[in-house]
């Protein structure tokens, strides 16, 4: 499996981009969008969970990223405890985190819902890998995931 992060601005002066991430084997690729940066550099520090899973943090959210499904992840936190949902597979409009009747409840695109998963002990023990920036760059001495970074139109 191989993953490459892409990035395609979505303006021509400011800063603001559209993630995904393809998801390469066998000769098939998926694709799963992240969040659109509405402002700032990219910037995303890379971790390995212990798992296996990869944790992607940014400046604009979190993802866990199971090269093996292939999905992605989106994380949220409130009150002190962290929660996950499936990142939807179309472009977010709109979205919030609300509780609703005990369950932390993701609100997108006006009027679609995914219940969360509250998170346990997933994002404890995590190795540093590494960040994306204008390129990935690799903490000295680990061996990198089979991740890469490039543009797409």
């Amino acid at each position: 499996m191989k993953i490459t992060f892409e990035q395609r601005p979505i303006h021509p002066f400011l800063a603001e981009y559209d993630y995904r991430l393809a998801f390469r084997r066998n000769g098939t690729t998926v694709f799963r969008n992240l969040r659109t940066n509405t402002g700032g550099r990219t910037h995303f520090n890379l971790y390995r969970l212990k798992d296996g899973r990869l944790l992607f943090s940014g400046k604009d959210g979190d993802y866990i990223v199971d090269p093996n499904l292939p999905e992605v992840w989106y994380l949220h936190e409130t009150d002190g405890r962290k929660y996950a949902v499936p990142f939807p597979h179309e472009r977010l409009r709109s979205w919030s985190w609300e509780m609703e009747d005990g369950t932390m409840m993701f609100r997108y695109n006006y009027g679609c819902a995914i219940p969360a998963i509250p998170l346990t002990d997933e994002l404890e023990g995590k190795v540093y890998y590494g960040c994306i920036t204008n390129d990935f760059y690799l903490e000295a001495g680990k061996q990198a995931p089979s991740l890469e970074k490039r543009r797409f139109n």
